[in-house]
């Protein structure tokens, strides 16, 4: 997909790739896999963790007993800021200031050539419409899905969660009954591209 995605816009233009993934969905292995190709055609590619490069800049240092107890803490942090701003994109705003602040040339910051963004991750369509408003035909969004017993699997036996944590997050993270919380569900039918996996070895296979 990564060919369909530079032949869309200029070969030399920045790109932005939202990643949207419910709770449990291993993606680093979809990063990994998105570099290596992204690569072949002369791009590079940085992360923007909206976690740690974003919500972070908002909380208090934190140091964290157990995974789920981080997961929990900055969904509590995203849901706070959204609802304080009354608006679901706010975390996009921070998102595209980050990529303002990355280009070369403050005074006059064009985009950068052959540069990809991968966003992780997205949570609301809002965050979504927001995007590719600001971005347009530069702006995908991959969906990365897998079954609901895998990334529970993956919770309990990969994060140490117990099976109540594992069961809490799964259902807030794919959406949360307040309108400015997380609708992971709902952002993520507005994908561009949908990946799924489906083995142990987390191999991928996309859905057109």
């Amino acid at each position: 997909r990564s060919g369909i995605i530079v032949s869309q816009v200029n070969e030399n233009s920045e790109l932005v790739l939202g990643l949207i993934s419910t709770v449990g969905t291993n993606t680093d292995d979809v990063i990994s896999c998105i570099k290596d190709q992204l690569s072949k055609f002369h791009y590079q590619t940085e992360v923007i963790n909206v976690s740690k490069d974003i919500l972070s800049q908002f909380g208090n240092k934190q140091d964290f007993d157990s995974e789920y107890d981080r997961i929990k803490y900055y969904m509590d942090l995203g849901d706070t800021i959204r609802n304080r701003a009354s608006d679901s994109s706010i975390l996009m705003k921070g998102v595209v200031s980050e990529i303002f602040k990355r280009r070369d040339n403050i005074v006059n910051p064009s985009p950068r050539s052959r540069i990809a963004y991968i966003i992780k991750s997205i949570k609301h369509p809002e965050e979504v419409s927001f995007l590719r408003g600001a971005y347009g035909v530069g702006f995908h969004l991959i969906g990365i899905t897998s079954s609901s017993e895998r990334r529970h699997h993956y919770l309990v036996d990969r994060k140490s969660f117990t099976e109540e944590q594992a069961a809490e997050l799964l259902v807030r993270d794919e959406n949360e009954v307040e309108g400015h919380g997380q609708h992971t569900r709902d952002a993520f039918q507005e994908s561009d591209y949908f990946i799924k996996l489906e083995n142990e070895l987390d191999t991928m296979q996309a859905i057109y």
